[in-house]
């Protein structure tokens, strides 16, 4: 097969297409206009035997930036074009609308699932939404130029080993308190070493396994109710506010975390020392007050 050529970067909006008819065409005409870069909305995209939703997955998994936009309305096909967008780490970019009554199943979404992946951006007017578009894609763009998509899928492939390392880790050590000490002891080593990636990935890890530990033991199991070791970071996280558990304000700092540990994963981000530096000392200071809760 002839090696092509691309000379453009495909970016895939993702919104409910009736909420958002009245500005679809422009936000597309602007993208198209933009340079490298080109969007063309799902049903422009040609004929496909493939269901709607099956047609929508696979434009999610060819193109090189998805951009996600939610306002009140639930959109089940949206909802889903996000997941795999999360699902096959793509370089993304999210609005949430501000409306006065939004569907509480997309509520529920943007609270539970959206957020302690992405930092999302809030709009008020669809004329922000364009400007914030255009601006935050010339940005993503010049990123892109400066590094290079090369540089980027090995900085993205070596997050993966990461975590893959640290789940082959857990699997040595049985009990809970072992595994997220020895974690933390792992982190803090790459610290030392420079290894600033490493250390938010694998801080992040041992504070999943002390939540969910720690949720395990003041959520007792209920039928037909899901064990806590199927959710990711961000789930345990919401729940362990629900229990109180800890302070807003370390509620705050472990969400940044989850989003950082996520944009390495998503997009190859690499953190300063002091990102690292803040992870490391953020994830000791709760582990540590999640230990002493134990016990008492």
């Amino acid at each position: 097969m002839p090696h092509t050529t691309r000379n453009k970067l495909d970016v895939f909006i993702s919104w409910d297409m009736k909420e958002f008819r009245r500005i679809r065409k422009q936000l597309s005409g602007h993208i198209n206009k933009m340079p490298f870069l080109k969007s063309n909305p799902l049903e422009a995209r040609g004929a496909d035997f493939d269901s709607v939703l099956e047609a929508s997955l696979k434009g999610i998994r060819d193109c090189d930036i998805f951009v996600g936009i939610f306002g009140k309305e639930y959109s089940a096909i949206t909802i889903e074009e996000a997941r795999e967008a999360i699902k096959t780490k793509k370089p993304s970019l999210t609005y949430v609308k501000k409306v006065h009554k939004r569907d509480p199943r997309l509520s529920d979404f943007i609270d539970k699932e959206l957020a302690p992946e992405f930092k999302y951006d809030p709009f008020l007017r669809n004329k922000d939404l364009v400007v914030n578009v255009k601006k935050d894609l010339d940005s993503q763009l010049s990123g892109i130029l400066d590094e290079g998509l090369q540089s980027i899928q090995e900085r993205k492939r070596e997050a993966k080993k990461v975590e893959k390392r640290a789940e082959d880790e857990l699997s040595q050590l049985p009990l809970p308190t072992q595994q997220y000490i020895s974690l933390l002891a792992t982190a803090t080593n790459d610290y030392s070493r420079g290894m600033f990636m490493e250390t938010v990935i694998v801080s992040a890890t041992a504070l999943e396994i002390a939540l969910r530990n720690t949720l395990k033991q003041d959520r007792p199991l209920r039928p037909g109710q899901r064990d806590v070791k199927s959710y990711g970071l961000g789930m345990l996280i919401l729940l362990v506010r629900e229990q109180g558990v800890l302070h807003e304000s370390e509620m705050t700092r472990l969400l940044w975390i989850a989003q950082n540990r996520n944009r390495a994963l998503h997009e190859g981000w690499t953190p300063s020392r002091e990102e690292a530096e803040m992870t490391l000392s953020v994830a000791k200071n709760i582990l540590a007050r999640l230990s002493g809760r134990r016990d008492r």
